[in-house]
């Protein structure tokens, strides 16, 4: 087994790939949003873009059931992952 040597740039993404892992791993790091949004939103609001937001993870899903057989798998496809952006 060889013993490489790992460059200053190799060391510098590595340290900050694991930064970044270390933060985007924290559990309540998803709970934040919803501290933020109560300062500009009301509580309906909120629960409204909630919804929203689940109706359409709801619609991403589709493409894993029947519908790409009936109704052509790429138009499908093309379409859910549009609305997918919007998310």
């Amino acid at each position: 087994m060889t013993d490489a040597k790992l460059t200053f740039e190799q060391k510098s993404l590595s340290r900050r790939f694991l930064v970044y892992k270390f933060v985007k791993d924290l559990w309540f790091i998803g709970a934040i949003w919803l501290f933020f949004y109560r300062f500009f939103m009301t509580d309906t609001e909120i629960g409204s873009l909630d919804a929203i937001a689940f109706a359409i993870g709801l619609l991403v899903e589709i493409p894993s059931g029947r519908s790409p057989i009936n109704l052509g798998g790429r138009e499908l496809l093309k379409s859910v992952f549009s609305l997918a952006e919007l998310v």
